[in-house]
C-alpha cells in the first residue's frame, strides 16, 4: 500500500529513488577503485570525502540537469541522459580539486578506476532499473495518464 502511494501517479519519485541510487553506485565505485589501488576496503579520510562529494554533486545534477521528468527506458536514453550527467560530475570534481590544489592528494588511477567502474555499474543498474520500471507499470503502481476519446456508442 504505501509502496504504491509512493509511485503513483507519475515518476518523479522513481526517478529521485533512481538518481539517489546511481549516487550510492558512485560511492561504491569509489571504494572499489580505491581498493584497485591500495588492497584494502578502508578509505582514507581524503578519498572518503572526495567519495561523498562525487556522489552529492551527481545527485545535485541530476536534479537542476534533468529536463526529463519522466523514467525512460533504454540504453541509447541512458547515454544522452546519465552518462553526460557522470561525465560532467566528475570534470566538475576535477575542476573543484585543481581550483582547491589538492588534486595531488589524489591517485591517477583511482580517479579513471572509478570512472570505469561507474561507467559498468551504471549500464548494469540501468538495465536493472528498467525491468523494475516495467513491473511497475504492469502491476499499476506506476500509472500513465490515459485520454479516451468517444463514448461506447459510436455511431
Amino acid at each position: 500500500m504505501l509502496f504504491e502511494k509512493v509511485f503513483q501517479r507519475d515518476d518523479k519519485s522513481f526517478l529521485l529513488f533512481y538518481h539517489f541510487s546511481l549516487s550510492v553506485v558512485l560511492y561504491f565505485s569509489s571504494t572499489i577503485a580505491f581498493y584497485v589501488r591500495n588492497k584494502t576496503w578502508e578509505l582514507s579520510d581524503g578519498y572518503f570525502e572526495a567519495s561523498i562529494i562525487i556522489a552529492v554533486v551527481f545527485l545535485i545534477l541530476t536534479i537542476f540537469n534533468s529536463s526529463e521528468k519522466r523514467y525512460i527506458k533504454g540504453t541509447i536514453q541512458w547515454l544522452k541522459v546519465e552518462f553526460f550527467i557522470l561525465l560532467q560530475t566528475f570534470i566538475l570534481v576535477i575542476l573543484l580539486a585543481v581550483m582547491l590544489k589538492i588534486s595531488d592528494q589524489f591517485s591517477r588511477i583511482w580517479l579513471f578506476t572509478n570512472i570505469g567502474t561507474s561507467f559498468t555499474f551504471f549500464l548494469i543498474f540501468k538495465v536493472f532499473f528498467d525491468f523494475i520500471y516495467v513491473h511497475f507499470v504492469k502491476s499499476n503502481l506506476i500509472l500513465r495518464n490515459i485520454l479516451l476519446i468517444g463514448d461506447s456508442e459510436g455511431g
